[in-house]
């Protein structure tokens, strides 16, 4: 097995990052979007609509957190938040498609899709980052 270098793993690192960066940043416009379409389109004022996608986004977001941590104390629980947060951004970001096709699905499927895909990219180890003398992790991720 060939092992990078320690410059190569920390600019591959930071490669990774700024992919991560971008993706998280695309989904959560595109998931925005959806989410904001979706509850105008089913009876929010434009108040609560603004608000909603932030909601469920917050509520993935936290969940997501809360998986990276290594303890298992809250781990059922996070988990349901997540499932139950990624449930409800699929069905606003299908429902706000203008015709239910395949190809109009897979679209707005793509952004809570990505999300679930970044929040797993985001439990790189950050040994990456440390001095090779302190080979500690960052006690919030698990490997």
């Amino acid at each position: 097995m060939t092992f990078l270098k320690p410059e190569s793993e920390r600019l591959s690192f930071w490669v990774q990052c700024a992919c991560t960066t971008l993706v998280a940043l695309g989904a959560a416009y595109a998931s925005y979007r959806h989410g904001r379409d979706f509850a105008l389109r089913f009876g929010a004022d434009a108040a609560t609509a603004t608000m909603w996608p932030l909601i469920v986004d917050g509520l993935l977001t936290t969940a997501t957190v809360e998986l990276w941590k290594p303890s298992d104390a809250r781990r059922r629980a996070a988990w349901t938040a997540f499932g139950f947060g990624i449930s409800l951004s699929l069905c606003a970001n299908i429902g706000s498609a203008p015709r239910l096709t395949v190809f109009s699905i897979v679209v707005a499927a793509c952004p809570p899709l990505a999300f679930g895909e970044v929040s797993a990219a985001c439990r790189v180890p950050l040994t990456v980052l440390l001095p090779a003398s302190n080979s500690s992790r960052a006690p919030w991720l698990i490997s």
